[in-house]
């Protein structure tokens, strides 16, 4: 097959020691009805055999780039860097597409050819499929403003389009936010070109079952860097309502932080970290209760943030006086 000099889209697969997946990947790439293509695939420091499983494919149009492991977000930057179509399209290497997801955005982009964001919907594909199909979003946003204080996190990077020269304006990914540095990209799109959204699944998630316990603070301080970009960039045009769902969100991340610390033996910064919380929301262990909470449990959730507030103070003051 040869190669087209200027592509009608492309696809940037950022990829980390998913040689047992990036396959079915790649291959949902080649099964695509639309076949006006390339594929970058930024292989952001496997030790694994990935480039092995990428060079078997015998395909012109696919492209192998390496680098030290710096971050999704920068393996995303190289890729659109490389990329020589006026559309650019994501696919994470454990995740898949239906076969016309490409045919659904050609057809989006035909009918709207001055928009800057495209998504459709996706499917969650589970280890242990044990419930029926969840399919995200059911709703989609149509402007800015439906998207600012909608449900924004329900648009997902392996089912999204973006025009190319809109990065020329908005800029690309932002490394510094640890999260959702898609959904950063997404509304600043947004906030200058118009939004389409696709309302047929083009595109298959998988949830992994992986215990985060060990990420969590790179977790809890990427939502709160996220929400405080959010305020910081936002704040004129956030609803009421989401404005209060933000900030529930900053007081409970500090809190979580707190106790993030202080399991790890940093009481000084566990401290700072559950002030900030009570001193925003003195009940923050309310966001804690659950609906079926009895009447002890309630208490307990309340009291609990000032125990471990105590349970800093005194540790810190410890070990000033040893």
């Amino acid at each position: 097959m040869t190669q087209i000099d200027s592509p009608k889209f492309s696809i940037v697969m950022p990829t980390y020691n998913r040689y047992d997946l990036i396959a079915q990947a790649i291959e949902s790439v080649i099964a695509q009805h639309e076949q006006d293509w390339e594929l970058i695939v930024v292989d952001d420091g496997s030790s694994d055999n990935t480039k092995e499983i990428v060079e078997k494919y015998r395909d012109n149009r696919i492209h192998y780039l390496y680098q030290e492991n710096a971050g999704k977000s920068i393996a995303r930057n190289r890729g659109i860097e490389r990329a020589r179509a006026s559309h650019i399209v994501f696919l994470d290497s454990d995740d898949y597409w239906h076969p016309e997801m490409l045919s659904a955005v050609a057809d989006a982009i035909s009918r709207n050819p001055g928009a800057g964001l495209f998504y459709g919907q996706v499917e969650f594909i589970r280890e242990c499929q044990s419930t029926d199909a969840e399919i995200k979003p059911t709703v989609g946003a149509k402007n800015f403003e439906e998207l600012l204080n909608g449900d924004h996190q329900s648009i997902y990077t392996c089912a999204t389009a973006i025009k190319k020269s809109c990065l020329e304006q908005v800029g690309v990914f932002d490394p510094w936010l640890l999260i959702a540095q898609d959904i950063d990209l997404w509304l600043r799109i947004a906030e200058k070109y118009p939004v389409v959204f696709i309302p047929k699944v083009v595109s298959y998630v998988r949830r992994h079952a992986e215990d985060s316990a060990s990420n969590r603070l790179n977790l809890y301080e990427g939502y709160l860097r996220f929400q405080h970009r959010l305020v910081q960039r936002y704040e004129a045009c956030l609803s009421r309502k989401r404005r209060q769902v933000i900030e529930n969100y900053i007081t409970r991340y500090q809190y979580l932080l707190g106790i993030e610390y202080l399991k790890r033996g940093d009481a000084h910064e566990a401290l700072r970290r559950v002030q900030q919380a009570i001193v925003r929301d003195r009940c923050v262990g309310k966001q804690f209760i659950e609906g079926s909470s009895g009447i002890f449990q309630i208490g307990i959730n309340l009291i609990k943030p000032y125990l471990v507030y105590l349970a800093c103070l005194f540790q810190t003051l410890g070990r000033r006086v040893s």
